[in-house]
């Protein structure tokens, strides 16, 4: 018999004037079991949702974002930023993109919504930045333009769900950043019309009612930018 099992029936095994003690023995033997068990779970589910967050976050969002000092978040010249960003080693990919903060509605309905519109590049640059792909719920990924000749645009379904949009409708996007005179003399905001081709669902409840995502040129153009104008 080795000196494990000896030490175990030695104090777990009863005696016949020590039954009492053998008892209080197995019962904090249990305590214990219970307490390890316990703990084991909640680090295991604990573990789970920090990955699970942690997917959820990464694959909707770049990992690092490059932007011009200020608050305008206006970058002038991104070519030669994106340029210096992907010749350092351990950057796998890198794409430039256009923010601004928009009210959108759809067309016919007067109820509208404040969103984050970004302007994404759809040029065939080394891999893909984020992993959108993967959480589209409804219509295709893509943001070519479609049969009606509208800017295509891509939101999220709780987005879509207050607006009750769906692919195919017709989505009217207004910027306040991009102010025109008008015949008054006063300043009336930039207005686009965009078609939905898809809506997606990333888990994440601030993502999923609040951002939108159309081409670079599309939000330039709504923005007011040049070619050679991002916001980071």
């Amino acid at each position: 018999m080795n000196l494990d099992w000896y030490i175990a029936r030695r104090y777990l095994a009863s005696r016949r004037r020590g039954r009492l003690l053998s008892l209080i023995t197995w019962i904090a033997l249990g305590g214990v079991m219970v307490g390890v068990t316990a703990l084991i779970v909640v680090i295991g589910v604990m573990t789970g949702m920090q990955q699970d967050l942690r997917d959820k976050i990464l694959g909707s969002t770049p990992h690092v974002l490059v932007l011009e000092q200020g608050t305008a978040l206006r970058m002038n010249g991104w070519q030669d930023v994106l340029d210096t960003v992907l010749s350092v080693p351990e950057v796998v990919t890198a794409s430039p993109f256009v923010l601004s903060q928009v009210t959108i509605r759809r067309q016919g309905q007067d109820y509208a919504q404040a969103a984050d519109l970004f302007g994404v590049s759809t040029e065939d640059l080394p891999g893909s930045v984020t992993a959108m792909e993967e959480k589209i719920r409804a219509g295709i990924y893509n943001l070519r333009t479609p049969p009606s000749g509208l800017a295509p645009i891509l939101m999220g379904s709780g987005l879509a769900g207050r607006l009750q949009v769906i692919s195919g409708d017709t989505l009217v996007v207004v910027s306040m950043e991009h102010l025109r005179p008008d015949l008054f003399g006063g300043l009336t905001p930039t207005l686009r019309m965009f078609e939905v081709t898809g809506t997606f669902t990333t888990g994440m409840y601030d993502y999923d009612t609040k951002n939108l995502y159309t081409t670079m040129a599309a939000a330039q153009d709504l923005l007011g930018l040049t070619p050679d104008g991002a916001s980071g």
